[in-house]
């Protein structure tokens, strides 16, 4: 199993977000420079391959990232496409314990998602990982 806390940890080592604090699911809103990692709910049937589960290799994480920054957008805008490209660049990673086959980065680039009650400009990103079961 990948679990949240090792895609927050591998996020946080990639040192592309100075000063950040990392985060599953929850953050505090009213502070800036904040990182969540969610689950995504993903509808449908979780793909088995051809001979079922005991044939099954690869398995799928939905993941996504909101980067809750600060109140100037372009340096949010900057902030997400950093976490954005070193994911794009680094295509093989290992998480956890997990060897990751592929991250497909399901948006073309970190979404808007506009600013909070505070003026906190949020960026969105999509991410299914790929990894290795045991």
């Amino acid at each position: 199993m990948l679990e949240l806390a090792d895609i927050r940890d591998y996020l946080s080592s990639l040192n592309t977000l100075d000063a950040a604090t990392w985060t599953i699911g929850r953050y505090e809103a009213e502070k800036m420079k904040r990182v969540a990692v969610y689950q995504r709910p993903v509808y449908g049937e979780a793909t088995v391959a051809l001979g079922g589960r005991e044939t099954t290799k690869t398995l799928v994480k939905h993941i996504q990232v909101l980067v809750h920054w600060n109140k100037n957008h372009r340096e949010t805008e900057e902030a997400a496409q950093a976490l954005y490209d070193a994911l794009k660049y680094n295509p093989r990673p290992v998480i956890g314990s997990r060897q990751v086959s592929y991250l497909d980065l399901m948006l073309p680039e970190p979404a808007d998602a506009g600013s909070d009650d505070n003026g906190i400009f949020d960026r969105v990103l999509w991410v299914d990982i790929y990894f290795e079961e045991d």
